[in-house]
């Protein structure tokens, strides 16, 4: 299994959903309903201030994190 790792800060907040955003969400939609693509990867998602609460995202076989280093706080 091939771990892909996906920047999420786009999907945060609900009003920023455009764009990449909008494709990011798809992807991870389309990984969700797809037993095939769970198979072949992990998908990380790492989000910078927080999780939204959209119910795809609740999935058990999508790993999230919340990475916020302190060096980008400037």
């Amino acid at each position: 299994m091939k771990k892909v790792g996906i920047e999420c800060q786009n999907i945060e907040r609900i009003g920023s959903r455009w764009g990449v955003g909008h494709l990011t969400l798809n992807l991870i939609k389309e990984y969700t309903q797809s037993p095939e693509l769970q198979q072949k990867f992990q998908l990380y998602l790492y989000f910078k201030n927080s999780i939204p609460n959209d119910d795809f995202l609740s999935h058990p076989s999508l790993v999230k994190k919340i990475v916020n280093p302190s060096w980008l706080s400037s």
